[in-house]
């Protein structure tokens, strides 16, 4: 790992592609679908602080369980126009 959140992911998202687990596999499948870390510069600053304190990514799950908290929350106050999908 390196304490770039979004470098880590790509290279564990890889060692899920090339797994002989069915299961690992499919974890990487659908993660090809994830872009949190692209959208979200607050997770992305929470696991790099973690990375700084920890060298470690410690806390992950609840840095993404907080973003995802937090964008559910400001999805519910935009004003939706056009389609979405």
């Amino acid at each position: 790992m390196t304490g770039v959140p979004e470098n880590d992911w790509l290279a564990v998202r890889k060692l899920f592609q090339e797994s002989s687990s069915d299961c690992l596999k499919n974890v990487y499948e659908d993660a090809r679908y994830l872009r949190l870390l692209h959208k979200g510069a607050l997770l992305s600053q929470r696991l790099t602080d973690t990375w700084r304190q920890h060298g470690t990514y410690l806390d992950a799950g609840k840095a993404i369980d907080d973003s995802l908290t937090q964008e559910h929350f400001s999805m519910a106050t935009r004003e939706w126009k056009g389609i979405l999908l």
